[in-house]
């Protein structure tokens, strides 16, 4: 039941001047589409992010309430309805992609020495 609500945070990128895996990651991002953005386009793009994060992470919210009733009927009065509670596994699956291109954006933001951004 836990599970239905839970949502491992993605892997934290490697920090800036760690050796290797940062470099392999900057030249991964130079082979993206986002490296042919503009910092107007970047920022443009942050804020989408930005927008659209909220709007799923809101969905998930409206989710979990319901997911905590679930697992309290479920736990208390009867087991099988635990099965109805939402997985929300697109949801996350999404806001992990939405979490790496932002990590993205932020690197080819940095390399391009556009002004701070979202």
């Amino acid at each position: 039941m836990l599970t239905a609500c839970a949502r491992p945070a993605p892997l934290l990128p490697p920090a800036p001047g760690s050796g290797e895996d940062y470099d392999r990651l900057v030249q991964e991002d130079a082979a993206t589409p986002d490296a042919k953005l503009s910092c107007r386009q970047i920022t443009a793009a942050l804020r989408q992010i930005a927008g659209d994060t909220a709007q799923l992470e809101g969905r998930m919210g409206l989710s979990r309430e319901s997911n905590q009733a679930i697992g309290y009927v479920s736990a208390t009065l009867f087991p099988p309805l635990a099965l109805t509670a939402e997985s929300n596994s697109m949801e996350k699956l999404q806001l992990n992609e939405l979490q790496y291109r932002r990590d993205r954006l932020h690197r080819l933001a940095k390399g391009k020495n556009c002004p701070a951004s979202a």
